[in-house]
């Protein structure tokens, strides 16, 4: 009897064992298939990535072609030309998908204040008239002024926002009191919340260069609107149908256009050529996605990346 119970004890522990060996045994074989899903996805992702980089590469091939004088043509930037035709290719087990958008076709808000950190109150006027036509609140303008100015004093009304009014935030953060580095940063700003952020963002960029003009050839209606005070929304549609049937070679080819007959456009905040640009690529490899946006520069036939963002720009 006890040679029974012994033996009986001696199956127990012998199936226990075999239970926790199988148990380990498949808990390694998952962590492994774990651990090998983690690395094909790494691996997968910097090859997406790859590829993104490759469209930003094509894109500045193709802008420094335009920009060459002995192949393009550097004088002017229309939506006609080849960099602003969208591209769709697969490419060696990925495909590819980009477009290229002329950054000097929006209302640069780093143009709201001068060289010494102060509102420049022409640009602001305009900022403020895109607002209206927008239907958003022109306090926004004075917290944008607030945001980007050197100082830490709240402009005067309902709209002005200094780190008194950020600090009480949750959770609490300051005032930039610097050019922007993105556009995205309007988020952070009193008075946009995300419904406002969507209709600003086709229309408002943040360029490195304050003084970079706007690109009639390239600016949407409601941009070449906001140019001066007087003019309404339906002359600046009127004016993007007029380039599409022919681009405007010049300035004064603009500024002289019959729309424009009872209007003062200052020939210095126009042009008609551009030199930021933003590439977004978004290569897809093997059930990954990958999302690059750059912005560029160019200069004659030479063109630089400034920036690259992953994601979101």
């Amino acid at each position: 009897m006890m040679r029974r119970r012994q033996q009986g004890v001696a199956l127990i522990t012998a199936v226990l064992i075999v239970a926790l060996v199988t148990a380990a045994a498949v808990a390694m074989a998952a962590r492994q298939q774990v651990d090998i899903r983690r690395s094909s996805n790494i691996l997968n992702n910097d090859q997406a990535y790859l590829f993104a980089l490759g469209a930003e590469d094509y894109a500045r091939n193709v802008l420094e072609w335009d920009g060459d004088r002995t192949k393009g043509n550097p004088d002017v930037d229309h939506l006609g030309e080849a960099w602003a035709q969208t591209v769709s290719v697969p490419v060696e087990g990925a495909m590819l998908n980009g477009s290229v958008q002329d950054l000097q076709g929006r209302f640069n808000l780093n143009a709201l204040v001068d060289a010494n950190g102060q509102q420049n109150p022409v640009m602001a006027a305009r900022f403020r008239k895109l607002l209206e036509l927008l239907g958003l609140n022109v306090d926004i303008a004075e917290a944008v002024v607030d945001w980007i100015d050197a100082d830490d004093n709240p402009r005067p009304g309902f709209g002005g926002a200094e780190d008194d009014f950020y600090m009480l935030q949750e959770p609490p953060y300051r005032a930039a009191n610097t050019l922007m580095d993105s556009a995205s940063e309007l988020r952070l700003i009193r008075g946009v919340d995300d419904e406002a952020y969507q209709k600003l963002a086709p229309f408002v960029t943040a360029l490195p260069d304050p003084g970079a003009r706007i690109n009639v050839n390239t600016a949407p209606a409601e941009v070449l609107a906001a140019l001066e005070q007087n003019l309404t929304l339906q002359i600046g549609k009127d004016l993007v149908e007029a380039r599409e049937a022919d681009e405007f070679a010049t300035i004064a080819e603009f500024t002289g256009h019959n729309l424009l007959a009872n209007h003062q456009i200052d020939p210095n905040m126009v042009d008609v050529k551009s030199s930021f640009f933003r590439v977004d690529a978004v290569a897809e490899f093997d059930q990954t996605v990958a999302r690059l946006h750059s912005l560029l520069k160019r200069d004659g036939g030479k063109v630089e990346v400034l920036m690259r963002s992953r994601g979101a720009f």
